[in-house]
């Protein structure tokens, strides 16, 4: 099933799992995804949906940057798993639901101990690297999370939420733009981290 994540500035605003064939992105109030933003026209851009494939449609030439560049051309075109399109300052990310339950290969997220029932709907989103635009569900209470091959950080399900602590190696772990030291770092909606070149989003679903 395809999906589409909303971001603003690396926070995560909204997860969309479209059912039709066609949603519209703009910051008219009718926009199936409303970008409120003066640079973003009521109808910018639309993507549609064909079994296994999206197409992007950009209308009047609408200013679309996708990975970070100028498409060559408007109409049809087809988008992969991880594309980012930035759209004012809005980032709209393109993935595959059906991916999420895949494990993944890069980083490896390794299991410290058999898991008690799971207290939060915890998720991550890569946000550099190869993989960029991967999401992973925290489906354990407690995640190792590797960079480089090196346990770089644990990500433990609280009843409060989630935490994530510095692993003994010689890998950082930043919150923010902060590092955490030998702290235990209560993650928020939306927040980007980082475990040696590995940037990663939390996020959590209903």
């Amino acid at each position: 099933m395809h999906k589409l994540t909303l971001s603003f500035k690396d926070r995560l605003l909204k997860v969309y799992t479209p059912e039709a064939s066609e949603v519209s992105i703009g910051s008219g109030p009718d926009s199936d995804i409303m970008i409120d933003n003066l640079a973003v026209e009521p109808l910018h851009a639309n993507v549609q949906f064909q079994e296994h494939k999206a197409f992007l449609q950009i209308p009047n030439r609408n200013k679309v940057l996708l990975n970070k560049k100028t498409p060559l051309k408007y109409k049809d075109i087809e988008l992969c798993r991880g594309d980012q399109l930035l759209i004012g300052k809005h980032t709209l990310t393109y993935l595959w639901d059906n991916e999420l339950l895949k494990p993944p290969v890069e980083p490896k997220i390794e299991v410290e101990k058999p898991a008690a029932p799971l207290k939060h709907n915890g998720w991550l989103q890569i946000m550099s690297g190869p993989k960029i635009g991967r999401t992973m569900h925290l489906d354990q209470n407690n995640m190792r999370i590797k960079s480089s091959g090196q346990i770089g950080a644990l990500i433990s399900n609280h009843k409060d939420g989630y935490y994530i602590s510095h692993v003994d190696n010689n890998l950082a772990v930043l919150v923010g733009d902060k590092d955490i030291g030998d702290k235990q770092v209560h993650l928020q909606e939306g927040q980007v981290f980082k475990v040696g070149d590995l940037q990663m989003m939390f996020f959590t679903q209903d």
